[in-house]
């Protein structure tokens, strides 16, 4: 079997609020846009009278790996509580050129962040700046760079 990664995909309460996160604050571009819903979609999904609006998006640096945002019209989606560090939790993980302002700049506009910045020394990749935050609905993300940071 041989494998390549596709997309990933998160689910949104709301579409036109994760856009604004996902578009306006991260940088990422919109690439396709559609509305699933019929019989097949229902089936694919294993739930009944499936409506879901579909916003593929992907990031300047890496265009073949896409994002899709999934706001299912029908049934109405529930709130998961699954959080970092749970069974079934997931997160993606962006690379930028400075966690440090990035996170600044993110939390100017009400970014939530789990904990602090930590910087690793890696033997085979120098050092690295990692950190998590979430997107609008609470889904995790993750922030990394690579190279000196600047000490504050």
């Amino acid at each position: 079997m041989k494998i390549k990664l596709d997309h990933l995909a998160v689910t949104v309460r709301e579409m036109k609020r994760s856009l604004e996160f996902y578009e306006g604050l991260l940088g990422m571009e919109q690439v396709g846009a559609h509305l699933l819903e019929g019989d097949t979609i229902s089936r694919m999904c294993g739930k009944p009278s499936v409506r879901m609006q579909v916003v593929r998006l992907a990031c300047p640096g890496t265009p073949d790996i896409q994002i899709d945002l999934q706001e299912y019209l029908e049934p109405a989606a529930k709130l998961a509580d699954c959080k970092l560090g749970d069974v079934g939790n997931s997160h993606f993980c962006i690379t930028v050129d400075d966690v440090d302002s990035t996170r600044k700049k993110l939390e100017s506009h009400g970014v939530t962040f789990l904990g602090d910045t930590v910087y690793f020394d890696l033997e085979d990749a120098g050092q690295l700046s990692v950190v998590f935050f979430e997107d609008p609905d609470g889904y995790v993300l993750e922030l990394v760079s690579y190279g000196k940071r600047d000490e504050q």
